[in-house]
């Protein structure tokens, strides 16, 4: 578990960067600038993409986990603070760990994945062979009225810190 902060990291960045694609985010815009904090140090195309006006607030609904499970949010300086390992010489990878499997024309290509979360972390990025869900212990419950599957996050974590590679930076789970 030594290296459960950068997978958290990593997990949490790239919750951020899908929710800012579907536009999909928690707070109102006082909210939202109140925990991004202040981004006069970080370079322009940083504060182009912290801007709280291309954010959109939150689809609600009883199927939605903060509607169940109310949590108090982070700012970015706690964020910052919270002593996150950074890459060095020996961890110096991201692996994507697939679980399930990715339908050609449903699911985005893992290649693509692979290739893109290595541009945006500009990090060697390696894909993991896919295991199926069924095939791991992970607790899971019904989204209410979709007949999908919801995954426990921590047991996902835990099975994960058990499988990661000497040259792991972070290593991420990816469902479709």
């Amino acid at each position: 578990m030594r290296f459960k902060k950068p997978i958290i990291l990593l997990c949490t960045m790239a919750c951020l960067v899908w929710a800012t694609y579907l536009g999909i985010l928690l707070f109102k815009k006082p909210a939202r600038v109140a925990a991004i904090g202040d981004t006069i140090d970080l370079s322009p195309e940083m504060q182009r993409a912290l801007d709280p006006d291309d954010f959109r607030p939150l689809l609600t609904g009883e199927s939605y986990w903060l509607a169940a499970h109310p949590e108090p949010g982070q700012t970015f300086e706690q964020f910052k603070n919270a002593g996150f390992e950074r890459r060095n010489d020996k961890r110096n990878r991201i692996y994507l760990q697939p679980l399930s499997s990715f339908e050609e024309g449903i699911s985005p290509p893992l290649e693509d994945l692979r290739e893109c979360t290595g541009a945006f972390f500009g990090i060697e990025t390696r894909v993991l062979k896919a295991i199926q869900l069924e095939e791991i212990e992970i607790t899971s419950s019904e989204i209410i009225g979709r007949k999908r599957l919801q995954y426990l996050t921590k047991d996902i974590l835990e099975w994960l810190s058990k499988r990661i590679p000497d040259d792991c930076f972070c290593l991420v789970a990816v469902t479709m």
